[in-house]
């Protein structure tokens, strides 16, 4: 695992720095900015998320299982050059029609009464984030953390800047989210070609036409996974106000810094994943499992800090117009936890294409159905807790297919002990705000709490001592770089 260990203090500071950029963004900006306008960027971002999907469509991971097959960092570069050029070609062709169909997207989605340009600002923000994201990558593969670092935290504080500036300084609303992206991003690209040494002849037709063969059966799985994850926004925009989408928005922004954790980690655990896989030592359907209860644990533990001190997140970043998101960010926390055993590759390292979309299809169509039924009879929280219960079921559905596929020694007690200390802590911690109990017992509470996860991680010998004392000394050793 040396790899893992080489660069998982990396990812993990990665993951600090980009979970604590967008808090800051939002404690400066939800002062100039108001729910309503939070909630038409989530409109544009997703109007502008659905062509970058429908562009890529499985690309990025068609890229990412081939990308170990390669014999030579050589071939990794022309991969990655190929998959970018060939998304911005499409990108380009893809545009035209998006021009001229700006008015019906608006008026179909959006519903925003100024009908400026602001849609084609999203469409480029999200084309051209979503190639870097293949660069990074490119490093992550590699196994190197900390380049990945430096370079991801540059860019992540170059877009803060820019997005502050702009609208701070020069008096750009929501639009300046989109600016910034673009500039940041194109800024990024143009580094990494430099830096890689890519030409016009790094691209090969043939790689191309390899990974369109493993990508197409993943189409649909790339839609429907992105209506899964942002119809909720369209929904809540249809049976509500713009200022209620906004709020959730916040919400989820929030939330969402437990799947910024997860990505951390996955960066963090899929190189030594490929490689024993693809090596099968003795004993590897034991090792396999309890390698990743280790970045399950920590992601756990992360959500647990994540639901619990949500309160405090939102008093020191918003203003009070904000604060109905506090229940609805733990109860959304509660459903990503879900999440990390849909996103393990095993599945893709199997190359089973097809049986990831069925499982896309499925859940898709009960979280949209029960969503729906749900939104519209019960309001935003009937919204939540039915993704909520279907997130259960889906992992449970996921867990089956792949134990069908690929047969490993799971330690199903250690997770479940996790789980369930997770959903007590939190539907506590709602019942405590809710009765308004004093904040003094609360904060008293959440500590005993922590404290408890803790010691249940030993008793559950999850980490080594050996391991505490690496993590330790590698910190040690960045912070005297």
């Amino acid at each position: 695992m040396y790899s893992n260990k080489k660069n998982f203090i990396y990812y993990i500071l990665n993951n600090i720095i980009i979970g604590i950029i967008p808090l800051v963004s939002l404690s400066i900006l939800s002062r100039e900015l108001k729910p309503e306008d939070y909630g038409l960027y989530a409109l544009y971002l997703i109007a502008g998320s659905t062509f970058s999907s429908f562009i890529n469509f499985g690309l990025p991971a068609a890229h990412e299982v081939m990308f170990f097959e390669q014999k030579s960092k050589f071939l990794q570069k022309k991969l990655t050059f190929s998959s970018i050029t060939f998304i911005l070609l499409l990108s380009v062709i893809v545009f035209i029609p998006v021009y001229f169909a700006k008015d019906v997207i608006i008026d179909t989605v959006i519903y925003d009464t100024n009908r400026n340009n602001i849609l084609y600002l999203a469409y480029w923000s999200c084309i051209i984030s979503s190639s870097t994201v293949l660069f990074f990558n490119h490093l992550r593969n590699q196994g190197n953390g900390r380049d990945f670092l430096i370079y991801k935290s540059i860019s992540s504080f170059v877009n803060l800047f820019l997005t502050l500036f702009l609208i701070l300084s020069l008096g750009y609303n929501f639009e300046a989210f989109f600016i910034s992206t673009i500039i940041t991003s194109l800024s990024v690209m143009i580094f990494f070609i430099v830096k890689l040494k890519l030409e016009i002849n790094s691209v090969s037709i043939p790689l191309i036409k390899e990974m369109i063969v493993i990508a197409l059966p993943l189409f649909p799985k790339m839609i429907l996974g992105f209506l899964r994850t942002n119809y909720d926004r369209i929904l809540i925009n249809n049976i509500s106000t713009q200022s209620i989408l906004g709020t959730y928005d916040i919400g989820l922004k929030v939330s969402n810094q437990g799947y910024t954790i997860m990505n951390s980690l996955y960066n963090s655990y899929l190189p030594d994943f490929y490689k024993i896989l693809n090596e099968k030592p003795v004993g590897y359907k034991e090792k396999v499992p309890n390698f990743l209860l280790k970045f399950f644990t920590v992601y756990i533990l992360s959500l647990l800090f994540l639901a619990l001190f949500s309160f405090e997140l939102f008093h020191l970043t918003t203003p009070k117009s904000f604060h109905e998101a506090i229940n609805i960010s733990t109860i959304i926390t509660l459903t990503i936890s879900f999440y990390f055993i849909d996103h393990i590759p095993i599945l893709l390292f199997l190359k089973k294409t097809k049986l990831i979309t069925l499982i896309n299809i499925v859940v898709t169509l009960a979280q949209f159905s029960f969503g729906v039924f749900f939104g519209i009879k019960y309001g935003i929280y009937g919204f939540i807790i039915s993704n909520l219960i279907i997130s259960i079921f889906s992992s449970l559905f996921i867990y089956t297919l792949y134990q069908n596929n690929l047969k490993l020694n799971w330690p199903l007690k250690k997770i479940f002990v996790l789980y369930v200390f997770l959903f007590v802590s939190c539907i506590a911690i709602i019942i405590l705000r809710i009765n308004e109990v004093d904040y003094i017992y609360r904060l008293i509470f959440k500590l005993t709490l922590i404290f408890s996860i803790i010691i249940i991680i030993l008793k559950l010998k999850i980490f080594l001592k050996e391991e505490f004392d690496l993590i330790f000394n590698k910190i040690k050793s960045f912070l005297r770089q």
